[in-house]
């Protein structure tokens, strides 16, 4: 059959297609670039179909005066190898199709409808045969660029991996905290992070490919890597595999120091190899050194006090008990840690009624979160005997507030009992300090010719109850009285025996002799030479002549004695005439002497009254006394009394002290009557 010279010819089974068809496809590529971005793909692809079957009918219907009527299925081979390129089977069967019908009924508009002639048949079984040669062959080719792409994007996705895998395995060796050490099979470093840098200090490019043992294990330990290294290649196992241990590390200085290691196996290379992961541990363990040294010295403090320590939480559980508190109240610690404190060893009160723990101070200490201190209750033993005890409170306060309470406790049985032995002594002593007190102060007489008399006598320690100030008045003969008042260095009994030294010896001088200077002199001459003080002594020692109303007296270093004139208002001071008494064996003493008229006030008194005062620099002074007795006898407008002089003095005494006493106090007044 022939088919046309410039259709295109079959030569046996070799089938060319003439050039000038080929073009359409590459005509058609640019269309179906742009379609890709605006059509759906099947839409798309029957779009192409339908659009490369017109292209080859237009060219048909205008090959047609060469053709005539005659079906050339050629002219619609490049429709069909377009469909096929673009779609596969399905759009070149549709093309095939598309093609056959446009041959038949649209290329010859006249004769649409004839039937095929044998030639005509013949070329289109030709045409279908090629139409599906093409098919299979575009089919196949999809088929391998998908494949080929999908091998491609496969690699490409392992390789993204791959890449993403190293990104991740570096970012996390450059950002870890802790040394990552990577270790080849042979034993050498595969990797160094930056913190494995830092900690041993070394570079990385210093320590790659360099043995792990001679560059970070100390020397000591070598021996032992090396036989765990041989073993996990000869079994398989490792005894420190998988497990965190605590090692020494060697630094690059040659500086040993904690290292806490964990070794994991892992595959590098294809080759079996390890990660170790350690972390320098120097600064925790120095804290956990410092902590159990903090802990042992808590725990010497609390064992090696003698005072019962215990602990409490914010529900009275005990929390800790030293041996001195387990040991005071009959148990060990262990039996009493965890029991609530208070229903244990102070549930009760000493009669044995219940204590209600909201009522115990202890428990109120940890409530409110305040320090407490107790002396006035008991703890019970195991044996259940009570003792008394001493204990202070002490809260537990972090920053989550009180979270309980230390008590430090102490039995005071013995200070207890030694307190009221001491206070009987102390009853007794006092009663004997009265006794004295009688003895060496005795009341004054009754009636003194031509004075009326008032005394106060206050001792600095007041538990002795005696001291070393005292006045004594005693009489004389043909109506003359004696008028003392002394004092002598020291306070309480040890001074009061010393008063009754002077005061017995001062009366047996002046009942023998005709002066008062003689007697003075006599009595300070025997002190001195047969040293019969201890100290010192001052005092005033006056001879009052009721019928010549004359008053001659001796000042021994004694405070100036006041004289007020009771018709003027005037004070008058009775000086020193003599230094203090038993100074010296040759002293010498003058007598002086002063008539004294109705109403005139004399005072006596020791540095109790001058020295008194809010401190020491702000004393009363002599002048202070002055003021005090010209106050006190000005207000009795010639009517003067002992007693109530005496009272008003004092009481301006103690109110310029401000009650504070600093030493024995000691008033005489002597009314002229």
């Amino acid at each position: 059959m022939e088919a046309g010279n410039s259709c295109g010819k079959i030569s046996g089974r070799k089938l060319t297609f003439p050039v000038p068809f080929f073009p359409v496809p590459s005509l058609l590529v640019p269309f179906a670039e742009n379609s890709r971005r605006t059509f759906p793909a099947a839409a798309r692809t029957a779009a192409f179909v339908l659009a490369s079957v017109a292209v080859s009918t237009l060219g048909r219907v205008a090959l047609n005066p060469v053709f005539g009527q005659r079906v050339s299925f050629i002219t619609f081979i490049p429709a069909l190898v377009f469909s096929a390129w673009i779609g596969g089977w399905a759009s070149g069967i549709a093309a095939i199709v598309l093609s056959l019908l446009a041959a038949l009924f649209l290329a010859d508009p006249i004769h649409t409808g004839y039937a095929l002639s044998l030639s005509d048949q013949v070329t289109f079984g030709i045409f279908v045969v090629i139409g599906l040669s093409i098919c299979a062959i575009s089919s196949a080719q999809h088929q391998a660029q998908r494949d080929a792409e999908a091998s491609a994007e496969g690699a490409r996705q392992a390789a993204r991996a791959l890449q993403d895998s190293e990104s991740r395995k570096a970012a996390v060796l450059e950002a870890a905290l802790d040394c990552i050490i990577s270790i080849s099979s042979d034993g050498r470093i595969a990797e160094f992070n930056p913190a494995a840098e830092k900690t041993f200090g070394y570079s990385a490019a210093e320590v790659l490919g360099r043995p792990v043992a001679e560059t970070v294990i100390p020397p000591s330990l070598r021996p032992a890597h090396h036989a765990g290294f041989d073993r996990y290649f000869a079994t398989g196992e490792g005894p420190v595999l998988g497990q965190r241990i605590e090692i020494v590390g060697m630094r690059k200085s040659g500086e040993e120091f904690p290292v806490e290691l964990a070794i994991v196996p892992m595959e590098q290379n294809g080759a079996a190899g390890f990660t170790a992961y350690l972390r320098d541990i120097s600064e925790r363990q120095a804290l956990e050194d410092e902590q159990s040294r903090l802990a042992e010295a808590n725990r010497l403090l609390l064992e090696s006090t003698g005072e019962g320590i215990y602990g409490i939480d914010l529900q009275g559980r005990l929390t800790f008990v030293n041996q001195a508190a387990a040991r005071s109240l009959g148990y060990t610690p262990e039996q009493m840690i965890g029991q609530n404190g208070h229903a244990l060893i102070h549930g009760r009160h000493l009669d044995g009624s219940l204590y209600p723990e909201a009522e115990c101070p202890i428990y109120q200490a940890v409530c409110s979160g305040e320090s407490g201190h107790s002396e006035d209750e008991v703890f019970w033993r195991r044996d259940g005997t009570a003792f008394p005890v001493s204990y202070t409170i002490a809260p537990i306060v972090a920053e989550e507030g009180v979270q309980g309470a230390v008590v430090t406790f102490a039995d005071i049985s013995e200070r207890r009992a030694m307190e009221d032995e001491r206070e009987r002594i102390t009853q007794r002593e006092h009663k004997i300090a009265e006794q004295l007190q009688e003895a060496l102060q005795p009341p004054l007489p009754p009636g003194v010719p031509g004075l009326t008399l008032a005394h106060y006598y206050r001792p600095v320690l007041e538990e002795a109850g005696v001291g070393g100030d005292f006045a004594d008045v005693f009489a004389a003969d043909k109506g003359a009285t004696f008028l003392v008042v002394g004092d002598l260095s020291g306070k309480g009994l040890a001074a009061a025996s010393q008063v009754a030294i002077v005061r017995n010896m001062l009366r047996f001088a002046l009942y023998n002799g005709r002066t008062v200077a003689g007697p003075v002199a006599t009595l300070s001459r025997t002190l001195a030479d047969n040293d019969l003080l201890t100290g010192f002594a001052t005092l005033f020692v006056g001879r009052y002549e009721a019928s010549e109303r004359v008053l001659r007296y001796v000042n021994c270093g004694q405070d100036a004695g006041l004289l007020l004139r009771g018709a003027v208002g005037q004070v008058e001071s009775l000086p020193p005439t003599g230094p203090v008494l038993g100074a010296f064996s040759d002293a010498a003493f003058t007598e002086e002497s002063v008539h004294l008229h109705p109403g005139d006030v004399l005072a006596l008194f020791t540095d109790g009254l001058t020295e008194a005062g809010p401190s020491r620099t702000a004393l009363l002074t002599g002048e202070g006394v002055a003021a005090l007795l010209h106050e006190a006898a000005s207000g009795e407008a010639g009517r003067a009394d002992a007693e109530s002089i005496v009272q008003k003095i004092m009481a301006g005494v103690d109110a310029y002290a401000e009650t504070r006493l600093r030493d024995d106090q000691c008033l005489l007044v002597a009314v002229a009557s």
